[in-house]
């Protein structure tokens, strides 16, 4: 592999964050409403329309409140939300005080580049996520056991009404995510290995 990427040596690393700024805010009360939340930008906004259908199922019919990070202005007629400008100084609390994150991406070459960051940011602040299986996130979220893979519009709902309604597996999914990121995606457990190995190169 190394050699077929011009290289005598690769190192894969994870994108990851310092876990220990969202460790204390992960606790904190969630919303009386079972609450989804979505970050990102507003050019990746779009991606929300993927699952328009099962958003306003769950929104209309189930009691569920969607929370938006980011999105800019974004068309989702009939379904009500509340959104929220992007700021780093208020993300993680945003984030935390709803129950499930979502990352819905077509399946095309742009997504399957894409680092699946949002998921990492939820699974820090020990929310289980719902995605698409597209590129990385068939790697971040361990289907059935931190989250949920959906594949079309009927397994959104399913699996987001699943954690809604089962509080155990809910507690679960949301331990397991955290534990998850705070092992393989947190600067805690890579930075060492990528000062090591940068200095190690170096004198090579």
């Amino acid at each position: 592999k190394s050699i077929e990427l011009g290289s005598k040596k690769v190192y894969i690393l994870p994108t990851v964050i310092p876990v220990r700024k969202y460790k204390k805010l992960s606790f904190l009360k969630k919303q009386d409403n079972f609450t989804i939340v979505w970050i990102g930008s507003p050019s990746t906004a779009i991606y929300l329309i993927e699952i328009y259908d099962a958003l306003y199922e769950l929104c209309n019919y189930h009691n569920i409140k969607l929370r938006l990070i980011g999105a800019g202005e974004i068309s989702l007629p009939g379904i009500q939300y509340e959104s929220f400008r992007w700021n780093e100084s208020t993300e993680i609390k945003l984030i935390s005080e709803c129950h499930l994150g979502i990352m819905p991406l077509p399946n095309n070459n742009w997504a399957k580049g894409k680092c699946g960051f949002k998921l990492i940011q939820y699974m820090a602040c020990r929310l289980p996520s719902i995605a698409s299986p597209v590129g990385v996130n068939k790697d971040i979220i361990d289907h059935n056991i931190n989250g949920y893979l959906a594949k079309n519009q009927k397994q959104w709902v399913k699996h987001i009404l699943d954690l809604k309604d089962d509080k155990l597996k809910f507690n679960k999914f949301s331990e397991e995510a955290y534990n998850k990121v705070l092992k393989k995606y947190s600067y805690e457990s890579w930075h060492k290995f990528f000062l090591s190995t940068i200095i190690n190169e170096s004198k090579n």
